[in-house]
């Protein structure tokens, strides 16, 4: 597993607390750019981590809203 590889799991599993804990409510729009800041991260494996919660479906896409947590 690469660090980036690794850093996209580790991410993806605490976004996917957060949402199952209501930190993160449906409907809230995931932002890439603060993801990264927060974690400390480029953008890759944030891309990478919500591919990953996507097919776990506690994450959709729309085209208008972008990334966003699903109920």
């Amino acid at each position: 597993m690469t660090h980036d590889q690794a850093a996209s799991a580790r991410i993806a599993a605490e976004l996917r607390s957060r949402i199952i804990q209501g930190a993160l409510v449906p409907g809230t729009r995931i932002r890439q750019e603060e993801i990264a800041e927060e974690f400390g991260v480029s953008r890759l494996p944030i891309r990478e981590t919500l591919r990953i919660l996507r097919a776990g479906h506690p994450c959709g896409i729309d085209r208008s809203m972008g990334f966003h947590t699903r109920s």
